[in-house]
């Protein structure tokens, strides 16, 4: 069995990775907080992708993001394609109807 791979947070990054974990904007920004407060109890990154059912090489990667950037690891970088045309407001009417 791998040795458990842990990083290291201080005590408010982790209050705010539980908050953030409470109220994601997204399911992958929930995924890479909950991996990430898991690997900070010392679970390897092989226990962390089997529980959240991503691939080993995802989990690493949010691990190494995280060295690099801290919190701002757990925002999606920017993506090619065409910009979504559904504003705040047509959601807003949409929930409405």
């Amino acid at each position: 069995m791998p040795a458990s791979v842990s990083i290291k947070v201080t005590a408010s990054q982790v209050r705010c990775l539980r908050r953030i974990q409470r109220s994601a904007p997204s399911a992958r920004i929930w995924s890479r907080a909950t991996g990430l407060l898991m690997l900070t109890q010392g679970k390897s990154c092989q226990e962390v992708a089997k529980v959240l059912g991503v691939c080993l090489d995802t989990v690493t990667d949010w691990k190494g993001r995280w060295v690099c950037a801290g919190m701002k690891s757990l925002e999606d970088k920017p993506r090619s394609g065409r910009p979504p045309t559904v504003t705040a407001k047509y959601l807003r009417l949409l929930e409405d109807a």
